[in-house]
């Protein structure tokens, strides 16, 4: 009998490992079961659960807390992605070290060694080094591992590395730009790589989304199995309960980690795993982390608005996003809009993907309540406001511009010009202000606003002098 067990269970992990798709126990029950003529289909499919549980070249996939179907491990892997930024010793040095998060797409029994590289769609890439480094680098690189690794000389530690210096130069890697990377061969550790720009991560919402999605799956893990895995089967789990964070991820891991409020690093009894952080209280500003490093301020809307030179309070861009809303137009307008009223720039593209996340989320929050037949009566007035505010702000612009200053105007002018401007600020704060009603004399009083926009028109003519 024991020789049928053995049998049966060397026969189900050849036939699974053999697929090249997920399946079911039933499935490989009816692909052996002429092999086994004394057992039925649903004793096959019994044993294939049993004996496939304990096979680590299988993946098992559960849905809401049900086990629907295994694939096997390589298979599941080709053709994951991940993205890996090189630190600036890497840089420097012209390598690309793979470090703990990198060799979770690769065979555990696969030296690093035997690595290969490929430049995406260009072929082979350069060979490993075996270069000397810090140990400030060690535990950027390895954080779960850094530990078991032992200096060798005078602190520093030879590590395999990837020889990068002629890419690094040729395509101009610069600071917010990242390495995505394709696992092609899971079982030999086979992988392509190719440059993702800064540009091609500032899809508004993308990052924070895609950290979010990351959160979430960590957090079930350690609810539903605690810390008796470690690191590469976290991992491996999380990449399980959402395949697609594999696909074209917007971070990486890295990154991932020193932007999240939930998910981080401890140490236990020397192994690294990822565990819950204590919650921090929510602030409502993205963590700047996510945005790659910026050289401006990306902490909160109110901080990019005032380092472009765009005189707006974040309510004022509410309030044109509500009325792009009830103009029907898309948020690509509001962002042309108040382009066209910003006399700075970006202080870089870090920045810039700051500012479009934030107005992809407001836009997203606000979408959510708009009510185009409640707004009817509220909004053509709002469309006359912001119609004014631009005016004021193209004034200011232009007099800039000329090299004029506000100041330069008598004094009595320039107080009821910026008195103006304070109202109409106020005013169109007020009227999309959470809650507030609108009546009959909300709406004289915006009427009587706006009768003495004759004057400071008049006063911006003296500017244009």
């Amino acid at each position: 009998m024991k020789s049928c067990d053995e049998n049966l269970a060397r026969r189900i992990d050849e036939e699974a490992v053999s697929r090249k798709d997920s399946f079911t126990a039933m499935s490989i029950a009816d692909s052996i079961s002429g092999d086994f003529p004394a057992i039925s289909k649903n004793d096959l499919a019994n044993s294939v659960e049993k004996v496939l549980s304990g096979n680590n070249d299988i993946f098992e996939i559960w849905k809401d807390g049900e086990h629907i179907s295994f694939i096997p491990r390589t298979v599941f892997m080709k053709g994951a992605e991940f993205c890996s930024t090189p630190s600036d010793d890497e840089l420097k040095a012209g390598i690309f070290i793979p470090g703990d998060f990198f060799r979770v797409f690769a065979h555990a029994d696969i030296d690093v060694a035997s690595f290969s590289l490929l430049h995406m769609n260009k072929g082979p890439a350069a060979g490993l080094l075996m270069p000397m480094v810090s140990a400030a680098v060690i535990d950027a690189k390895f954080p779960f591992s850094a530990k078991t690794i032992k200096p060798k000389r005078r602190g520093r530690t030879e590590v395999p590395a990837f020889s990068m210096k002629d890419f690094y130069g040729r395509s101009g890697f610069r600071k917010g730009d990242t390495l995505l990377f394709r696992v092609e061969d899971y079982d030999k550790g086979i992988f392509s790589f190719r440059l993702k720009t800064t540009s091609e991560r500032r899809r508004p919402n993308i990052l924070k989304k895609w950290c979010i999605r990351m959160e979430q799956a960590f957090l079930k893990i350690f609810d539903e199995l605690g810390d008796a895995i470690g690191f590469r089967e976290q991992m491996e789990e999380a990449f399980l309960a959402d395949p697609d964070i594999l696909r074209d991820p917007p971070a990486s891991f890295e990154e991932f980690l020193r932007a999240s409020c939930q998910v981080g690093i401890v140490h236990r009894a020397g192994d690294g795993i990822l565990w819950n952080k204590i919650p921090e209280e929510e602030t409502g500003e993205i963590p700047e982390e996510m945005l790659s490093i910026s050289a401006g301020r990306t902490r909160a809307l109110g901080d990019i608005l005032d380092e472009i030179g765009l005189a707006l309070l974040p309510e004022i861009v509410d309030s044109y996003m509500n009325d792009a809303m009830f103009r029907k137009l898309p948020l690509d307008a509001v962002y042309e809009r108040l382009m066209k009223l910003a006399p700075g720039q970006f202080a870089d593209e870090a920045q810039k993907l700051s500012f479009e996340i934030m107005m992809e989320e407001n836009w997203e929050r606000l979408e959510e309540k708009y009510n185009a037949s409640a707004d009817s009566a509220r909004g053509v007035l709002r469309g006359r406001l912001l119609d004014t505010y631009d005016e004021m702000l193209r004034i200011i612009l232009e007099s800039e511009k000329a090299g004029t200053l506000l100041s330069s105007i008598p004094q009595e002018e320039f107080g009821k010009f910026s008195s103006f401007l304070s109202t109409l600020s106020d005013t169109i704060a007020s009227l999309d202000d959470d809650g507030a009603e609108f009546g009959e004399k909300d709406a004289q009083d915006i009427e009587k606003l706006m009768s003495s926009f004759d004057e400071i028109r008049e006063i911006s003519r003296k500017l244009s002098k």
